[in-house]
């Protein structure tokens, strides 16, 4: 079966089952047959047990010249970066979700992209990214947004097209019901919350936003990852942030701030700010 992840083609190979699965949980990432090659092929097999078990709930990163081996409790992700070929044994359907989130990881190192802790949702045909850890309110956010469309409310892709910033839509979600996932947008701003006073917005502290970008980017292999791996990974995301709105929102419930976050006028006007400054 083919999936459009973050705008790459992944070609699974897997069991009915697993495939029965995702065609049902999964529709909006499901591609159609196409001349394009795959991106990434990825041949997945339900095991009963895993042959190298580790005890660990955690990722564990293993590098072997230039491929990869990712390793947790419940699967075991082998990833060839130069070949784009992967191989996951896994033992539950969550699973295999869990794998090809991080193999997703390492997918987009060459595609410009990253995966963020941060909820999305599209305003008009734009997209609102607000990257966070645990507890800021990212999926409180997009619940206020209703009925906008949300692309996800705990993890989101995103990637450089040219000099434009893309916002993607993943199957990963958080706390909030999994709907159907909006469709990919540009870039509208880089929202940061704060909670606490009456609701404003204005201009993001730029040292902050690195920060935070690298406190919410996805980076399963962190510990066993060269020094220029991980400049890589800081440079694409100041490269982000400098073709970004980066706004600081700050609101206490119940007042929604949303009508702060649809005034295009806001924006422009904070964007200015940021320049300024």
């Amino acid at each position: 079966m083919l999936l459009d992840l973050v705008g790459l083609l992944f070609e699974l190979r897997c069991d009915e089952e697993t495939r029965d699965r995702l065609t049902r949980e999964w529709p909006e990432f499901l591609a159609r047959e196409s001349e394009r090659a795959p991106d990434v092929i990825v041949d997945a097999r339900r095991v009963e047990a895993l042959a190298e078990p580790v005890d660990s709930i955690e990722v564990i990163a293993e590098r072997a010249g230039s491929d990869w081996r990712f390793m947790r409790r419940d699967f075991d992700l082998l990833w060839s970066p130069s070949r784009r070929t992967a191989k996951v044994s896994f033992r539950r359907g969550f699973s295999l979700t869990a794998a090809l989130r991080t193999l997703l990881t390492m997918a987009l190192r060459t595609a410009q992209g990253v995966l963020l802790h941060a909820s999305s949702v599209r305003v008009g045909d734009e997209a609102v990214v607000f990257p966070g850890v645990s507890g800021t309110g990212k999926t409180t956010i997009a619940e206020l947004g209703a009925p906008r469309g949300v692309l996800s409310d705990e993890i989101t892709g995103v990637r450089i097209h040219g000099e434009a910033v893309v916002v993607h839509p993943t199957p990963f979600w958080g706390d909030m019901p999994r709907t159907r996932a909006a469709d990919s947008a540009p870039l509208r701003a880089l929202v940061f919350l704060e909670r606490g006073g009456p609701p404003s917005i204005g201009p993001a502290d730029p040292a902050s936003v690195i920060a935070t970008l690298l406190e919410t980017v996805l980076l399963f292999n962190a510990q066993a990852a060269s020094r220029d791996d991980k400049a890589e990974v800081v440079r694409l995301l100041t490269n982000i942030a400098m073709r970004s709105r980066c706004r600081r929102l700050i609101y206490a419930l119940p007042a929604n701030p949303w009508a702060l976050l649809d005034d295009s006028t806001a924006c422009v006007s904070a964007q200015a700010t940021t320049a300024a400054s």
